[in-house]
């Protein structure tokens, strides 16, 4: 069922800003684990595309210990499921960082390769 917890329309948010703020901390996504795991016998069906197969994927758990506003609660508190919608944007934000830091080294790199070209005269 839609819950406007997760709606992404402009609709709903206010204060909205490309800055991500310092306590939002997504240097922490470096810290989750990736696993590869099965599912326990009776948790799927039998005719579940996932059944008796490894997948790749994240525990709960550990999203809650080290990104935690990326982690849906169980009725008793215990971490069930991560939340895509707060995880994929916190990661590409970190990807897309990453790629401002590569295309600028990518730059200045070149800098560098032009001088010392001028320097030993081999253009």
């Amino acid at each position: 069922t839609f819950k406007r917890s997760s709606s992404s329309s402009k609709r709903y948010k206010t204060d909205i800003t490309n800055n991500i703020p310092d306590d939002l901390s997504l240097e922490k996504l470096y810290d989750l684990n990736v696993v590869s795991f099965k599912y326990k016998d009776n948790y799927l069906s039998s005719q579940d595309s996932r059944y008796k197969k490894t997948i790749i994927g994240f525990l709960a758990e550990d999203i809650y210990e080290k990104y935690p506003l990326a982690c849906n609660l169980d009725e008793d508190g215990n971490p069930e499921m991560w939340n895509i919608n707060i995880l994929f944007p916190a990661a590409l934000k970190l990807i897309q960082n990453q790629h401002n830091e590569i295309e600028a080294m990518k730059e200045q790199f070149q800098i560098l390769r032009e001088k010392l070209e001028d320097i030993h005269g081999t253009k």
